[in-house]
C-alpha cells in the first residue's frame, strides 16, 4: 500500500496533473514491488479505479482517492471519507458522504475488486 497526498495516476480524461517522477516509477512499484493499492486525496472527491492509466505496467493496481472528511475545502462534493475492507484476494472501498456539514455520513457507492493473475480486476 502506498499513501500520498497527490494522486499518482488519474484517468486520461481527468485534466489534473500527476507527479511526473512518481508516475515514471509506477511500473516498478506495481510490477516489481507488487504494490496493490494506492491511496490519495488532494482532489477532494471519492473514487476507486483500476490503473495505471498514464503509465505502462504488466499488473493492474487499485487507485483510490478520498474526499475531504472535516473541511469546507471540498470543491462542492461535501465531506467524505473511504472505508476500506481488505482480504488477501478482495478489496471493498466504500465511499461515505455527508453533503451538509454537521449531518451524518452515509455510505454512497464504492467499488469491489478481486485479485486476478494480472493484479486486480473489478468484482
Amino acid at each position: 500500500m502506498v499513501f500520498t497526498h497527490h494522486p499518482l495516476d488519474l484517468p486520461p480524461d481527468d485534466g489534473h496533473p500527476v507527479p511526473t517522477r512518481a508516475q515514471a516509477r509506477l511500473p516498478e512499484w506495481i510490477d516489481r514491488l507488487s504494490v496493490d493499492l494506492f491511496l490519495a486525496g488532494h482532489l477532494h472527491r471519492s473514487r476507486a479505479l483500476l490503473g495505471p492509466f498514464r503509465a505502462r505496467a504488466r499488473r493492474r493496481a487499485v487507485f483510490a482517492q478520498a474526499g475531504t472528511a472535516t473541511s469546507d475545502r471540498h470543491s462542492g462534493y461535501g465531506n467524505a471519507f473511504n472505508f476500506i475492507r481488505a482480504a488477501a484476494d478482495a478489496l471493498l472501498i466504500e465511499h461515505w458522504h455527508a453533503d451538509v456539514p454537521g449531518t451524518e455520513f452515509v455510505a454512497r457507492g464504492g467499488a469491489r475488486f478481486a485479485r486476478a493473475a494480472d493484479g486486480w480486476q473489478s468484482a
